[in-house]
């Protein structure tokens, strides 16, 4: 039985609540029903191994009988936020921390003179408000909290400190998290935070930009709610982000140019990419990188389009010459013109080849909505297009440690699934901002990176970021050797699995499709 059900009241809207703990659920393919907890029956509460209650201040006596019932022969009920009146009796009448709600904070969005979204300073542990343009709310460590005779961790908690899966890093928090009572052959999980519905950060719109709405997930809560879960049963399993145990995928990407009239930069990018082939060969990762080549270098270089699909990495288009669709307000027949000029060049030099059909990313990223329709009208897989890092903080580097909370993962702009087209983000900061925008020393851009992987490392998450074998590898000697550290630092890891952008996406087609 793979069930909860999330209690709702007719005399409270705890929707505010439950929609995060939804999110959740659907991420981890926990499936769920909804109860009124007025209208229970003890037919309906054997259904479900676990009950959520959160947001909820009052229950009948009739239903805390059902649910004392319940729990006495083996459910399993989870509170978060606000304990009811009436369940402190099985925590015999001790004292709970709760969370006062005068010391939440409010963090703001603003921009900085390079026009890039920064956050002011703070150590976020748990957001309880909701994300808008004017910020967010959160709570701080040094949150004052209610004097109380429980400690900090439960038994259950501490003992299981050694799962990977269980409580990870939960130890860092020195306040009350969880705890855990039996009742009869039940358990009651309690946990004061309310997590609130900052579950999700959206891509800003602009002008030029998507109509739909792009989201970095809290997975941080994500993970905090399956450890809750799993303290309560072993019967659940659970749709993980990667297969095989991986814990972080690493997508080496780049982007390549011809650049015709640009003096030290005209026609020669193709050739930094076939460098790019051996130094990767020489760890071990020829063929897991993917490229995005635009179609004049296709029609100029047949000869190097056929070695990297043969080698096997992924080659892509990248419009056929550095065109910025969104920024020259490109109609959709002009764009659709421009990438089938694109597909027609890549056939020519590779023909039987199809990776130049799956997948696609703009020059600049100046793609917009009518992109995204003519390469689903085209048969295109995925789009490449979306810098997600740009909001969440991830290219600062002294951007707080705490908020490591948001992973960026691929995500279907259409309702379809996964019939529809694939958003694969970059999800940290590429080698143009850090050299260019930055001015980072090969030195300090390492430091950097390496703190970026360690973020998504931390969150079983995607690293993605755009590295081009220009930027990274010709355009300064000393860059090179920050970029054989970066790949050194990552293979120093464990459960790392390194994927071009269209096994990502097969992969997350098939994950999406799985127990639907």
């Amino acid at each position: 039985m793979n069930a909860a059900a999330i209690l709702k009241s007719h005399c409270s809207d705890n929707e505010h609540f439950t929609n995060m703990w939804i999110k959740a659920f659907d991420f981890w393919n926990i499936q769920y029903g909804k109860l009124v907890v007025d209208d229970l029956n003890i037919d309906d509460l054997r259904s479900f191994e676990v009950l959520l209650i959160t947001g909820m201040e009052h229950i009948s006596d009739s239903a805390y009988r059902l649910l004392d019932r319940y729990i006495l022969r083996g459910g399993k009920i989870l509170i978060s936020g606000d304990l009811p009146n009436g369940f402190s009796k099985y925590f015999n009448g001790m004292m709970v921390k709760k969370i006062q709600r005068s010391n939440v904070h409010r963090c703001i969005r603003i921009k900085n003179k390079d026009g890039f979204q920064q956050w002011d300073d703070g150590e976020i542990l748990f957001f309880t408000g909701t994300f808008n343009s004017h910020g967010l709310d959160y709570i701080t460590d040094d949150t004052v909290i209610t004097d109380a005779d429980i400690p900090a961790v439960s038994e259950e908690m501490t003992m299981s400190a050694g799962n990977p899966g269980l409580w990870r890093d939960w130890k860092e928090s020195p306040s009350l998290s969880v705890i855990i009572k039996r009742h009869g052959e039940g358990k009651i999980l309690y946990t004061p935070f309310a997590l609130g519905a900052m579950t999700e950060m959206y891509q800003p719109h602009t002008a030029d930009s998507i109509d739909y709405l792009y989201a970095k997930q809290n997975h941080g809560l994500y993970l905090f709610i399956r450890s809750l879960l799993m303290s309560l049963t072993e019967n659940y399993k659970y749709r993980e982000p990667w297969q095989d145990g991986t814990q972080c995928v690493v997508s080496i990407t780049g982007d390549v140019h011809d650049y015709t009239g640009i003096a030290g930069r005209e026609d020669r990018e193709w050739n930094d990419m076939r460098y790019n082939f051996d130094l990767l060969k020489e760890y071990g990762l020829e063929g897991k990188a993917s490229y995005y080549v635009c179609g004049e270098v296709a029609r100029k270089h047949p000869d190097v389009i056929r070695e990297g699909l043969k080698r096997g990495f992924e080659l892509c288009p990248h419009t056929f010459q550095e065109t910025q669709y969104a920024i020259e307000k490109w109609d959709y027949n002009r764009q659709r013109e421009d990438i089938i000029r694109c597909i027609n060049a890549f056939e020519n030099a590779a023909p039987g080849y199809d990776d130049y059909k799956k997948g696609f990313r703009t020059h600049g990223y100046q793609s917009n909505q009518i992109t995204r329709d003519v390469l689903l009208d085209l048969g295109y897989e995925y789009i490449a297009d979306m810098q997600a890092w740009e909001t969440t903080g991830m290219y600062n580097p002294d951007f707080p440690e705490k908020l490591i909370n948001f992973a960026a993962y691929p995500q279907f702009i259409s309702e379809e699934g996964n019939r529809g087209l694939l958003e694969i983000p970059d999800t940290y900061a590429n080698d143009h901002f850090a050299y260019r925008v930055m001015k980072m020393s090969p030195a300090q851009a390492l430091e950097f990176w390496k703190k970026q992987f360690d973020k998504a490392y931390h969150l079983g998450g995607l690293f993605q970021a755009c590295l081009h074998p220009y930027i990274s590898l010709k355009e300064d000697p000393e860059r090179e050797k920050t970029y054989r550290g970066l790949i050194e630092y990552i293979l120093s890891h464990s459960g790392v699995s390194f994927m071009t952008m269209r096994e990502i996406s097969e992969w997350w087609k098939k994950r999406d499709s799985c127990n639907k």
